[in-house]
This record gives structure tokens, sequence and C-alpha cells, in this order.
């Protein structure tokens, strides 16, 4: 595994952890004063943090345009 792909995946352990603390806290919520509880969801709100997907699309012209060029010779 690359350095930088072991540096990501660990990055991400408390917004995993944060997800799952979210989830446990709307439960014992019940038990505990509601003050409390807000406090901590927003919290685990600020350590989960902003998660985008990005669909990604096949660019034809753009690799067209590649196979194109590769097959062009280069006089050097």
């Amino acid at each position: 595994m690359p350095v930088r792909r072991f540096w990501l995946m660990t990055g991400n352990i408390n917004r995993i952890l944060a997800t799952e603390d979210m989830r446990s806290l709307s439960v014992y919520s019940a038990a505990q004063g509601q003050e409390a509880a807000e406090e901590k969801r927003k919290q685990l709100i600020l350590e989960i943090g902003d998660v985008t997907e990005v669909e990604e699309k096949l660019d034809k012209e753009g690799l067209s345009d590649l196979r194109r060029m590769s097959k062009q010779v280069v006089a050097v």
C-alpha cells in the first residue's frame, strides 16, 4: 500500500468513529439531558467534516484525442 494512501485512510478513522458515535448518541440521548446530547452532537458533526462524492464521467473526446496523438510519430 502506498504511504500516501495509508495516511489518507488513517485520517478517516476519526470520521468513521464519529459517525458511529452519532448513531449511539441518538439512542442514549433519551437517558441523558437534551442539552448535553446537543453539545456532543455538534462536536461530532465537526469531527466528521464535509463529505462529498464526485461522479466521474468518461471524456470520450479527450480519449480519442489521446489515441490519435499516440499513433503519431514524433521526429526528434
